[in-house]
């Protein structure tokens, strides 16, 4: 379906998406389906913010985490279909 621009796969860094239907972005390396979302929520360069493990966000739409942004994620994240492990960051 095309080039998805901005898109950065969370799981093994690569920068190249494709837009598949329903609203899914497959990254091109590893094969990670991501939900795309149209709305956006930033959190600028410079921040701090910690979203605890008893946290209960729903961000309708996407989530922009700007370069010096510093974010703690203790909750759950969903991912909608696991691409290629042995193409993920190491931990």
């Amino acid at each position: 379906m095309g080039f998805v621009e901005a898109f950065s796969c969370s799981l093994c860094g690569a920068h190249d998406g494709e837009a598949i239907p329903d609203d899914k972005v497959k990254c091109t390396y590893c094969g990670t389906v991501f939900r795309r979302t149209h709305e956006h929520v930033v959190i600028g360069r410079g921040a701090n913010v910690v979203f605890g493990p008893n946290s209960n966000v729903r961000v309708r739409g996407g989530l922009r985490i700007e370069s010096g942004a510093n974010v703690s994620v203790l909750g759950t994240l969903e991912v909608v279909e696991l691409g290629d492990e042995t193409k993920f960051k190491p931990r």
